[in-house]
């Protein structure tokens, strides 16, 4: 059995991150707002509701990413375009390729911010042509 998992009141790329250290091997939803989930874990502290879908959903809720997103690597600049960092820029640092989690250094308010954030918040920016 698999879960649909509606998020409502905290942010998708930081629940997907405290659901898969918990071994819940979610990924985002195709549909807004909501994470499928192979596994149910104990998460009371995050007031989820787990809705149990057949195994053969899980692939059709779950998000297909982008071709591009394998292409991410460190080094690679970004821009966030979801979620509430919404248009800062940055350089990712990490990437976490089995949860599709990227740790990226933004530039906010006059300094560098490390920030977690789904590779599917993100766009791809070109490398400056002094690279």
């Amino acid at each position: 059995m698999s879960y649909l998992v509606p998020v409502r009141g905290i942010n998708v790329s930081k629940c997907l991150t405290l659901l898969n250290r918990q071994g819940a091997e979610a990924v985002a939803s195709e549909v807004p707002g909501y994470i499928v989930s192979r596994k149910k874990v104990d998460a009371p502290h995050l007031g989820l509701d787990w809705i149990e879908i057949p195994d053969e959903a899980y692939e059709h809720y779950a998000r297909k990413l982008p071709d591009a997103i394998p292409a991410v690597k460190p080094g690679t600049p970004i821009q966030v375009v979801q979620g509430p960092l919404v248009g800062f820029k940055g350089i990712v640092t990490t990437v976490y390729a089995e949860t599709n989690m990227l740790v990226v250094n933004l530039w906010a308010f006059g300094k560098t911010v490390r920030h977690e954030v789904s590779a599917s918040d993100v766009k791809l920016l070109p490398l400056p042509d002094w690279v």
